[in-house]
């Protein structure tokens, strides 16, 4: 099975993954194992967690490590409202995503909503029968999204971070 070019991964947000089986056409296929939802940990420059809906300043660097996509995957982080940030990261072997995120200078006073979003691993599928029978499987992939939302203080300024982003919008 080819993977998705990472350019295409936020114009999909439904993927249809055909592939081609041995099953016959009438066979019921067992539904393939729930994906599992991204854990998402977020962190100040400090590296104290930050829990719940924190309250961050323009300028202020974080870092966001999510798990749970497929090994290898492109993942599109895009605070909503933005440009999807570039460069694209990649997960790691295990799944995991970590990003050194700062919060855009001019950005707005009120709530956001940053979002990790990477295929997760896919199973391969079920009922396979002789080879060369010309039936065809379909599985549905939705990509796993990690979010984190926080909300903007313009009035306090960004703590000191020499973290350098390795991604912006």
């Amino acid at each position: 099975m080819r993977r998705l070019p990472s350019r295409l991964l936020p114009l999909a947000p439904l993927l249809a993954v055909v592939a081609c089986g041995t099953a016959a056409a009438t066979t019921p296929h067992p539904p393939a194992a729930p994906t599992p939802v991204p854990n998402l940990s977020a962190f100040n420059c400090s590296g104290a967690s930050l829990g719940g809906t924190p309250v961050l300043s323009p300028g202020e660097t974080i870092t966001v490590a999510v798990h749970g996509f497929a090994p290898q995957v492109a993942v599109a982080v895009r605070l909503v409202g933005r440009p999807q940030s570039q460069p694209t990261p990649i997960a790691d072997k295990q799944g995991i995503v970590q990003v050194v995120y700062r919060v855009p200078a001019n950005t707005a006073a009120g709530s956001h909503l940053l979002t990790l979003s990477g295929l997760p691993p896919i199973a391969s599928p079920h009922g396979a029968a002789a080879p060369g029978s010309g039936a065809i499987a379909i599985s549905v992939v939705v990509p796993n999204t990690g979010f984190f939302r926080f909300s903007v203080n313009r009035s306090r300024p960004a703590p000191a971070c020499a973290k350098k982003p390795t991604v912006s919008s």
